[in-house]
């Protein structure tokens, strides 16, 4: 009902404005703590680059975060990633994911950045303590969310904006506004979702699926002729159902909620193929059946924001030095 809500404007989000006033306040008290100078607030000990959004919910942070993780390395970067780590089940202390590590125990996000890039993915509650992880592997960090961490002083602040999942333009919990639209004028760089071309001072990014991989071989020949059972635990399911028929397939949709712990009970469909998303897919991998496929996407955003972002960093690195 609440995410039903953020939608529009409609009596209920409507009930809720106070508790979006206090929420509010609370907001500016933690973030003043920081600049005021009542509570610390440093640069990392590597540069960082922090990738975030405004706004609850998916807005395509991760397939992001590995575009930015391929264009350093293309530049001669040993690049890391620090994450949260959301639903991971070892929240104490920081430590790097291990390609053998279940997504159940380190999160889905993670574990998908680790076996798609293949750098050192550190996690932890102290993000600090997860970037001094990467020191003397690393010579830049790629903050896997973060931007309303206010002990951190990142080096590059990259927000993407995505208004077909902003919604009404309340605050939490009336809507799904993390913090005011205003505070995009002070990023470093904004990435429009969903845009077809740049615009004056923000950059567009798309998701373009690929072919299905097959989670048991490998396999990308795809049965295009079966029963296609479309699963989706992620914040906005109708997008993947929505990039699998303009792929041309006949689906039938079973939307979980965000960050869903998969068992092999949820998939029970027979032998009919099941189509997932890559971050659904890293769960399952432990009882994964030759039936199970996933789509991969890829962030395409333009040559500008690419050399923006080399430039911007670039800038950030010197001034450390």
């Amino acid at each position: 009902m609440l995410l039903k809500s953020w939608q529009r404007a409609n009596l209920f989000s409507i009930l809720l404005l106070p508790f979006s006033a206090l929420y509010w306040c609370l907001l500016n008290a933690h973030r003043a703590l920081y600049l005021f100078g009542l509570k610390p607030r440093h640069k990392a000990t590597l540069p960082t680059i922090v990738v975030g959004n405004l706004t609850v919910g998916g807005t395509g942070k991760t397939p992001l975060v590995i575009h930015l993780v391929e264009l350093l390395e293309r530049q001669g970067y040993k690049p890391g990633v620090v994450s949260r780590a959301y639903k991971s089940n070892k929240q104490h202390g920081s430590f790097i994911v291990e390609p053998h590590m279940a997504a159940s125990m380190v999160g889905d996000e993670p574990s998908l950045i680790a076996r798609r890039t293949g750098v050192p993915v550190a996690i932890g509650a102290n993000r600090h303590d997860s970037i001094n992880l990467l020191q003397g592997q690393c010579d830049v960090v790629v903050c896997d969310d973060g931007l309303q961490h206010w002990p951190l002083e990142a080096d590059v602040r990259l927000c993407i904006s995505d208004a077909s999942a902003s919604g009404n333009s309340f605050l939490l919990p009336a809507g799904p506004w993390r913090e005011l639209p205003s505070r995009m004028a002070t990023m470093d760089i904004v990435v429009a979702r969903g845009a077809e071309k740049d615009q004056p001072k923000q950059f567009f990014m798309q998701l373009e699926p690929s072919q299905p991989v097959n989670l048991v071989s490998q396999n990308e020949v795809f049965p295009r002729q079966q029963t296609i059972h479309a699963v989706a635990g992620i914040a906005q399911p109708k997008r993947f159902f929505d990039s699998c028929k303009a792929l041309g397939f006949s689906i039938v949709e079973h939307a979980f909620s965000d960050h869903h712990q998969f068992v092999a009970s949820d998939l029970d469909f027979d032998q009919d193929t099941v189509l997932m998303t890559e971050k659904d897919a890293v769960k399952c991998i432990e009882f994964a059946k030759p039936s199970y496929w996933y789509l991969p996407v890829k962030a395409k955003l333009s040559a500008d924001f690419d050399a923006v972002l080399l430039t911007t960093l670039n800038k950030a690195i010197k001034t450390r030095s």
